[in-house]
């Protein structure tokens, strides 16, 4: 009698505790990006990327860096290409005036759908346009289950790798993607930090960086609706 309870408990406890082989692959890091910077949740309007521009600029970058908006892609993957489409844009302004779109800049596949809950990786690329050439993509924002994570990349670029494992559902299962937003640079790597003491060659490049970064300014980026 002992035995048949003890071997009950234990069918029930390996029931409750057990995890399926499958969910041991499902690490909750994205490879090529630091660990999570900041945390969002609904909605995910214009107000709100806008938030991240200063949120990223002041809090993260401490005014070191100026970053904009350059798109939106969405859940909708094609089911030839499995690439989505990239449903909002910015416009960069130009050192010299005017502003040049990046409509059609950035593509976003899938590589792991999930047929419980949509796409949760694949990969991402962006053809900075020929007016500027030096863009690159310094943070993405990955959104599942009307919350999201912002992530600096490790190395600034134009391509790279995605996933939503850092938003499992109940059955510690990852939801799928619902959209990712991409905020760009002009700089080929991601600022340093300054040990101390600074020197004067640092200080000379530092004031360089804040005040060439000034010609862009989040209020002449337009965004589609």
């Amino acid at each position: 009698m002992k035995s048949k309870t003890l071997g009950l408990f234990l069918s029930i406890a390996a029931i409750i505790f057990g995890a399926s082989p499958a969910l041991a692959t499902f690490v909750s890091t994205v490879p090529g990006m630091d660990s999570t910077n900041l945390s969002y949740t609904n909605p995910f309007g214009g107000a709100h990327r806008s938030a991240v521009e200063s949120d990223i600029e002041n809090q993260l970058e401490l005014g070191l860096l100026d970053v904009f908006f350059v798109g939106r892609t969405n859940n909708v993957f094609d089911s030839s290409t499995q690439q989505s489409v990239q449903e909002l844009f910015g416009l960069a302004p130009l050192p010299g005036g005017g502003t040049v779109s990046l409509a059609n800049t950035l593509t976003v596949k899938c590589t792991e759908p999930s047929g419980v809950s949509g796409c949760i990786g694949g990969t991402w690329s962006f053809a900075p346009p020929s007016a500027l050439p030096g863009l690159v993509i310094a943070y993405v924002e990955i959104a599942a289950a009307g919350k999201s994570n912002l992530y600096k990349l490790s190395d600034f670029g134009v391509s790279g790798v995605w996933n939503s494992y850092n938003f499992p559902n109940a059955n510690n299962v990852p939801n799928g993607v619902s959209h990712m937003d991409f905020y760009a640079a002009l700089s080929s790597s991601p600022p340093t930090s300054v040990p101390e003491p600074v020197s004067l060659g640092l200080l000379g490049l530092g004031g360089a960086l804040v005040a060439g970064g000034r010609w862009r300014r989040r209020g002449r980026i337009a965004q589609t609706s």
